[in-house]
C-alpha cells in the first residue's frame, strides 16, 4: 500500500480504473485504489487529457442509441431524468462515464493504462487518467490521521469493532469486515502502516467474536509468523473461540478463517530448519474437518509434516483426483525438506496397496 501522506496529489499508478455497479465508486476523493482485496474500486478523480474536463459518471444507464449520443450533451446532463439515447436499468449493472469529448459504458472494470509498455512510456487505453487523491481520512470514518502509535491503536480498535456501513449501488453490503480498516491504513505513512499489523494482532485476544473475525480477515492478507503464533496461542485458550461460527454466515468456524496465519508460521519454522510449533499439527487437523481434505494435505506436505499427511491420507477413503493434484503441487513447489518428508509418508503409511501405489506414482 502507498503512503498517502507522502503521496500528496500523485496520480494512481495504472492511470485509475473505471468500473460497473458491481464494484465501488467512492464519493470521497480521499478514497483510492489502495490494493484492498475487496471490493473492486473505481477512480473518482479522472480527467480527460484531450478536453481537460473532469470525467463524470451515471449509474444504471444503458445506451439504446450509441451513434446518437452526443458526448457534450451527455456531459451537461445532471440531476433527474434520463439523457437522450439511454434508458435506466440498474439491474443491468451498467455505469456510464463521460467527458466533453467521449463516453463509454461498462458492467465490469477496466484499468486505464497498459502498464507493460514500460515505466517511461505508459500507453493509455483512453485519454482519461487519475488526477491524484489528496491526503487525509475519508469524512465518514470520523477520525483524523494519527500522530502517535497509541492514537493509532485506539483508532484501530474502534474500526475493528464496527461494520462498514458502505453498500454497493445495487444495495448489497460489501462483504469484508475490514473495508474501513483498509481505507484507514491507506492514509497512513510508512511508519504507521508497518505498525498496523501489530495493532490488529493484539485484538486476537478479544472475547468479542466479531472483533476476532475482523482481525483474522485483516491478518489473512498481511500474515506474519508473529500473527500465526498469536493465533495458535489464542486457539489454545479455554474459551475455544476457534469453534465459534463465522459471523459472516458461512458454515466454517474461526479456526479455518485463521488457517493462513498457521501456514505462514509453519513455513517460517521450515525455513529456519526448526520443528513445527507446539499445537500446529493439531490445529491443521482440526481445520481439516471444515476444509477440502486436498487443501489440508497439500498444506501439510508443503510444511514437511509427515505425520499429519499420513494421518489425513489414512482418513481418506480413496486418493481422488483432487488429493493427487494437491500432492503433485506440493512436491513440485516444495523445498528438499518437504519433498523428503512427503516421501517418508510412503514408508510410514499403512494405506492399502492400491492407494499406496497411486501416491507412490505421484511422489516418485
Amino acid at each position: 500500500m502507498r503512503a498517502a501522506l507522502e503521496r500528496q496529489n500523485e496520480p494512481l499508478r495504472g492511470g485509475g480504473r473505471i468500473i460497473g455497479l458491481g464494484g465501488w465508486l467512492p464519493k470521497d476523493v480521499h478514497d483510492f485504489d489502495w490494493g484492498c482485496p475487496v471490493p473492486d474500486l473505481g477512480c473518482n478523480t479522472l480527467v480527460c487529457g484531450d478536453c481537460q474536463a473532469s470525467v463524470r459518471s451515471w449509474s444504471g444507464l444503458v445506451a439504446i442509441d450509441w451513434a446518437g449520443v452526443d458526448p457534450a450533451v451527455l456531459y451537461a446532463h445532471q440531476g433527474a431524468g434520463v439523457p437522450a439515447g439511454f434508458i435506466l436499468d440498474t439491474a443491468a449493472g451498467n455505469r456510464v462515464y463521460g467527458c466533453r469529448c467521449r463516453w463509454t459504458q461498462l458492467t465490469g472494470q477496466q484499468l486505464l493504462e497498459v502498464v507493460d509498455a514500460g515505466p517511461q512510456t505508459p500507453v493509455y487505453v483512453s485519454q482519461w487518467r487519475c488526477a491524484g487523491h489528496p491526503a487525509g481520512m475519508p469524512a465518514d470514518l470520523a477520525m483524523g490521521v494519527p500522530s502517535t502509535r497509541a492514537e493509532m491503536a485506539s483508532q484501530v480498535g474502534l474500526l475493528l469493532g464496527r461494520r462498514s456501513a458502505l453498500v454497493s449501488e445495487t444495495g448489497k453490503p460489501f462483504a469484508s469486515p475490514c473495508l474501513d480498516l483498509w481505507r484507514y491504513e491507506a492514509q497512513l505513512d510508512d511508519t504507521f502502516q508497518q505498525a498496523m499489523a501489530g495493532c490488529v494482532q493484539a485484538h486476537l485476544a478479544s472475547t468479542d467474536i466479531e472483533t476476532v473475525y475482523a482481525a483474522l480477515e485483516y491478518l489473512r492478507f498481511a500474515p506474519s509468523p508473529e500473527a500465526g503464533r498469536a493465533w495458535l496461542r489464542r486457539l489454545g485458550e479455554p474459551d475455544d473461540i476457534g469453534a465459534a461460527p463465522d459471523p459472516a454466515g458461512s458454515p466454517r468456524t474461526l479456526k479455518s478463517q485463521g488457517l493462513r496465519l498457521l501456514e505462514v508460521l509453519g513455513h517460517d519454522a521450515l525455513s529456519r530448519d526448526q520443528g513445527p510449533e507446539s499445537g500446529l499439527v493439531d490445529a491443521l487437523l482440526s481445520a481439516a474437518r471444515e476444509l477440502p481434505i486436498s487443501r489440508v494435505i497439500e498444506l501439510a506436505a508443503r510444511l514437511a509434516l509427515p505425520d499429519c499427511v499420513s494421518f489425513l491420507l489414512e482418513g481418506s477413503e480413496r486418493i481422488n483426483f483432487s488429493i493427487r493434484s494437491a500432492l503433485e503441487r506440493a512436491v513440485e513447489s516444495a523445498a528438499d525438506p518437504a519433498l523428503t518428508a512427503a516421501r517418508a509418508v510412503l514408508q510410514r503409511s499403512k494405506a492399502d496397496p492400491a492407494r499406496k501405489a497411486v501416491v507412490q506414482g505421484v511422489l516418485g
